[in-house]
């Protein structure tokens, strides 16, 4: 089984969590939402982990980005799928 990890980082927005397996991003929230996911099984990660995730939202923020070109996976219900495609 292939460990997912975790690092926090700050943003203007407050502390958002990254979270994914290798380099592959799986999971991008924000600290404080009500739904926590179960991490049992996740590792933090070390704080140089995720390093264009971390470099495309520091951009994003400053106003220097507006498209993400990121190694991500969703996994939703088909309904949460037909969403994100709208």
């Amino acid at each position: 089984m292939t460990t997912m990890r975790y690092r926090t980082i700050d943003s203007p927005v407050g502390l958002l969590t990254l979270a994914g397996v290798g380099s592959t991003l799986m999971h991008l929230r924000m600290v404080d939402q009500t739904h926590e996911p179960d991490r049992s099984g996740w590792e933090p990660a070390d704080d140089d982990a995720f390093p264009e995730a971390v470099e495309q939202l520091s951009a994003y923020f400053a106003g220097e980005l507006t498209e993400f070109d990121l190694d991500i996976e969703l996994a939703g219900t088909e309904f949460q799928r037909r969403v994100w495609a709208a």
